[in-house]
Parts: structure tokens; sequence; C-alpha cells
């Protein structure tokens, strides 16, 4: 009887134990094991294809494949190391520079809309219209859509919308809504497919896209379905105000804890950037004029050479000349924000609030990037937000010392994240253990004995530490190919000596097993050249393709003729041989472009600059010495 009771209480006592185990958060045992730390906020489990989505939709967005031009990635204006936005005041595109500067992906997934202005409903669309868009057709610092402001759009996961609709609330937006992807994108009928098949040829993404979705067939629909989820995994981290918030009072500085005061107090902060405890989003989701856009119009140090700056220039002249019509008239062509897609007088220069979290790792600040530190960014909401009639009420002029500056950035630098947002918490398992790649010319042949360097590019993976980080220089076999281990990035850009670029991009996803590559070359051409006595001639020599018409903000096309061999002394003058290879992307016609003048002694005059048509295994030979007066 005292055994029975005996083992009675050892049995209770275990079980106890055990309740006490199961009680305790899985973040915290999580960090007694040393793991990953929680995550901010509740995040659903993702199934084998969501997961897969999510991956795929890394790779692309750090591919400048997956854009019309072939030249920006997503991540040219949404660096992961930049707060998921630009460094830049302005933003670049396929066309040109933006008008704006990029907002932050982070916690997209629970924004009702996305740009400054709701351009779009949702990532998806988002996505389509940036793919689906030829970039010849648009004019810098326009919209993707081209759509009206009262164009119905295309079904959504949030249902039928138009470009004059109220976004949804924030808490309308559910924990298990974020990694719905809407399957039924619209695709509109002027899709270019050059996207598409820069991305199928060769099958890079072959076995990516058959992990997402079963199929090895690309298209514009699942490539946005694939970009949304991946741009909705991009979350808040964990950060001090968080720890702060969840009680630990430690987490925040005294300078910090002023802050927060101030912002929830006299500044009024928090009337756009609500602050509701752990896991706030500090957005309200909404849009409001702030001044800035009038307030760019009588600042004093806007000296950049741009469109937008002349536009200011002459603003500023009707104002002065005290022609209120015409300064009216002006005014109403500047950046008008949401106005621009619903047409309602209170949307005028209404810009999206946009989310403080990770603030401090993201300036340039505004939708214009007016502002380049968070202490100038305060000043300004103290100062009352400048001069425009039409600026939302809830901004006030408060009575802000140094000292308030200093808590207030205190308290927004405590809103960076402890762990990058958007980070791969482990490496995905359809990574190729190894890639074999075949380099091919235009007609299919085998490129021999080709040197080509491989550099690891994209997002930084949670690798074993085995797989190397540093370039790799390779030459291709007999039958064209090389073979190689992913480095610790998600893909490896192929980089040739001469400047040449391979048909569709040269990047690698590191879920290739097995691709070919188109290299535009047909055979090598060689000049032998001719220099004044006193010159040196350069290492590196460039030949523009005359016929070649790039997109608008590209470069022109180049040929690089490198020097090869000693330079030989001859009678008035040295003598240098150059090799290139025949590019195939921008016609035969290319204008060799000689310095102009003495290397060595300064003196010399302009050098004839010839058209030729290089053919491969082509000898030319040129002249160049200055001519004599």
């Amino acid at each position: 009887m005292r055994r029975c009771l005996l083992l009675a209480c050892l049995l209770l006592l275990a079980l106890s134990v055990l309740a006490v185990a199961d009680l305790t958060p899985t973040h915290a045992r999580d960090a007694a094991d040393g793991a990953q730390a929680a995550p901010l906020r509740e995040v659903p489990r993702l199934t084998g294809s969501e997961r897969a989505r999510v991956e795929l939709g890394r790779r692309l967005f750090f591919d400048p494949a997956a854009s019309p031009s072939g030249a920006r990635s997503c991540a040219s204006c949404h660096s992961p190391d930049h707060g998921w936005s630009d460094p830049s005041r302005v933003s670049a595109d396929d066309v040109g520079n933006t008008r704006r500067h990029s907002q932050t992906i982070l916690d997209a997934a629970f924004h009702a809309n996305a740009h400054w202005d709701g351009e779009f409903a949702s990532v998806e669309e988002l996505v389509v219209a940036r793919l689906g868009t030829d970039p010849r057709t648009r004019t810098p610092g326009g919209g993707y859509g081209g759509h009206t402001p009262f164009t119905p759009r295309f079904r959504g996961r949030r249902g039928p919308t138009t470009r004059g609709a109220q976004p949804p609330k924030p808490e309308e937006v559910t924990p298990g809504e974020r990694h719905e992807v809407a399957a039924n994108v619209f695709v509109p009928p002027q899709a270019s497919t050059l996207v598409v098949q820069r991305l199928q040829d060769g099958g890079r993404y072959r076995e990516a896209f058959r992990a997402a979705f079963g199929k090895s067939d690309i298209t514009l629909a699942r490539m946005a379905q694939a970009l949304a989820a991946f741009t909705h995994s991009v979350e808040a981290t964990r950060s001090p105000y968080d720890r702060f918030a969840a009680g630990e009072t430690a987490a925040l500085s005294a300078s910090a804890q002023r802050g927060l005061a101030l912002f929830n107090g006299r500044a009024g902060c928090n009337q756009c950037h609500v602050s509701e405890g752990e896991g706030a989003f500090f957005t309200d989701f909404e849009f409001h004029n702030t001044g800035i856009a009038h307030h760019q119009l009588v600042a004093e140090d806007l000296d950049e050479d741009t469109e937008e700056a002349l536009r200011v220039r002459v603003l500023r002249g009707a104002l002065e000349g005290q022609d209120n019509r015409v300064a009216k008239l002006l005014l109403d062509l500047a950046d008008q924000g949401r106005f621009a897609r619903t047409f309602k007088k209170e949307h005028k220069r209404t810009f999206k609030t946009p989310t403080l979290r990770d603030v401090a790792k993201r300036g340039p600040y505004m939708h214009n990037g007016r502002f380049e530190t968070l202490a100038e960014v305060v000043r300004y909401y103290a100062g009352g937000c400048g001069p425009d009639s039409a600026k939302s009420t809830k901004l006030k002029e408060f009575a802000c010392s140094e000292q308030d500056v200093q808590d207030l950035v205190a308290f927004l630098e405590s809103l960076s994240g402890e762990t990058q947002a958007g980070a791969a918490s482990e490496t995905w398992s359809k990574r190729a253990r190894r890639t074999r790649i075949t380099l091919l010319d235009p007609t299919g042949k085998p490129l021999k004995k080709q040197a080509v360097t491989l550099v690891p590019v994209g997002q930084a993976l949670p690798t074993d530490g085995e797989e190397a980080g540093e370039p790799l220089e390779l030459v291709t076999s007999s039958q064209g190919q090389i073979h190689f281990k992913h480095g610790s990035r998600t893909h490896m850009r192929l980089v040739f000596a001469h400047g040449i670029e391979p048909v569709g991009g040269g990047i690698v996803p590191d879920t290739c097993k097995d691709a070919k590559i188109v290299v535009p070359v047909a055979g090598r051409f060689s000049f032998e050249i001719t220099f004044g006595a006193h010159e040196t001639p350069p290492e590196r020599l460039v030949g523009i393709h005359v016929k070649h018409e790039p997109l608008v903000g590209h470069p022109r096309l180049r040929t690089l003729l490198e020097r090869v061999g000693e330079v030989e002394r001859v009678k008035n003058g040295v003598r240098a041989r150059y090799e290139g290879w025949v590019r195939t992307d921008g016609g035969n016609a290319v204008k060799l472009v000689i310095p102009g003048r003495s290397l060595a002694d300064g003196h010399g005059q302009g050098r004839r600059r010839h058209v030729y048509h290089l053919q491969a295994g082509g000898a030319y030979v040129l002249d160049a010495r200055p001519q004599q007066d």
C-alpha cells in the first residue's frame, strides 16, 4: 500500500512537471535551446506548396531577369539591407527615375493596398502590372496600370475593388489570410511575354516552379503569386520596444522612454502611427496630407538637376511674383498623391502613412525622400508641417527642444527589429546539390575553354559554413560546361571578362540543377592599332554599337577590346594588339573609341573614330597616331 502511494505521488509529480513544461511559452523554450527568436506576431503554418511559393518568390525577387528590362530586380528598390526600401532619394525603374521614394514592403501582408497613393489593391496587382507593362510605353514617374481612377480592378484575394475604394481596417486582415495568394489573378491582354520567355529559356527556374506549382511552365500569374507570397512573408521582427511593451522595462533607455511618452502625448505621433503595445503596426493604413508636397515649394536647399526640381523652381518664381492664379495652377501640377487616383478633394496631396517599423534603417524619409535623417523629420513635424492649407487637421505645432528631438529619435530607433525581417529561416530543401551549366553560342555550338566568373548574389542564406561565399573562377570544358556548388546566397551571377551579358541574364538560382545558357557571341576578332610615340596604349578600349537602341535611361551596348601581348615600338609610334568577342545582340556595326589626348605628355589631337563591321575571325588594322599640324 505504501509503495502504491509512493508511485502515485511520483506519477503526479511527473505529470505536474510535464504540465508546467507544456505551459512554458514556445519562444521561451526556443530561447533556452538557442533557437531562432519567436516571430513578432502569430504566423500561420505553411503547407509544402505555400512554403515553396514563398521560396520561389524569394528567388524571383532578387533576379533582374524577372523585370521587363531585365536590368533591375525588385530588390533594386527594396533592399533587405536598407529596411526593404531604397537608399536613394527617389527610386529608379525600367525607364528612369520615379517621382517618389520606394516604400518599404515590411508588413505588406497587412496592408489593403500598395504604393504611396494606394495605386494597387494588392501586391499581386502591382506585380502583374510591373511585369506585364512594356517599359517603352511608360513615362518616368508614371503609374504602372494605366487605368483611370474608377476603372474596376481585377479580383484579388479580398474581392472586387476599385481605385477609389477605401481600404479595409487592419483588424479585418486575419493572420491566416497573410499567405493566401489569389490563384485567379487577371493578366491583362497587353502583358508582355518577354519576362516569361526570358525565365523559361534554358530551364534555370524549371525545378523551382515545379516545386511551387506542380508544373515547370512559367506564367505571369504564377510569378505574381510567388512574388506576393514572398512579400507577405516579410514581417517585422521583435524590437526593443516590443520587449518593453511585454514588460521588460530595461529594454528601452531612459531617452527612448521619454520619446515614447512624447510620441503618445504632446507630439501626437500616434494619431496616425498607431501604437497599441507589443506587435503594433505603427500606421493607421490611411492617407494624410502632411504638407510635404507643398513644403517642397518653399524649401531653400533643393538644387537637384531633375524635372521635379525644375517644376519646383518654376513654382517658386510664380509664388515670389505673387501671381496667385499661376501659383495655384502650378501647385495643382505638383504630386497630388491619392487625389490622382480618386479625384476626391479631401485626397489632395495625401499619402499613405508608412509603418515606423525598422524606420531607422531606411532613410531618406517622406514620399519624396525630402529628409535625410529622423531628426529632420521630427523638427519638421514639431514646426507644424509647412503652409499647406489642405494639410491634415491632426498636425499641430508642438514645443520641442533638442533633447525632445533626441528622445523621439531614440524611441524611433527602438522600433528596429533585432533580427532582419524577411530573412530565410533555413535553406530550401529544393536547393540543388550541384549545378551544371552549358554555355552555347547563338547557333547552339558549345563555348569551349571560355573563362567565366561566378559571383554569389541575391539574399544571404543560413548555411552550415561550408559553402563558399567568394567568387569562383572557372573555364568551360570542351562541351562548354561548368559544374559548381552554390554559395551562401540564393543566386550565382555569371560574369564574362568582356562585359557580355548572357541571353536572359546571367543569374542562376540555387534550385537549378541543369541549364543551357546562350552567350551572344560569334567568335573572336582582333585589332592591330598604332598609337603615337609618346602614348601608352590603354589596357582596354570600348566599341559602341551604333544601331543599338536601348530603353530610356539605359546605356548603349558596348564591346570591350582587351590588350594582349607586348606593346611593340615602331617608327613614330607604338603598336598594340587587342582582341574581343563579336557580339550578336546589338548588330555588328561598332564605333571604336580611341582616347583623344596623348596619355604621356598631354599633346596630340582628337582621334578619328571609325565604324567597323565586325566579323568573327576578322583582323583589323588602325593607325591612331595624332595628326601632325
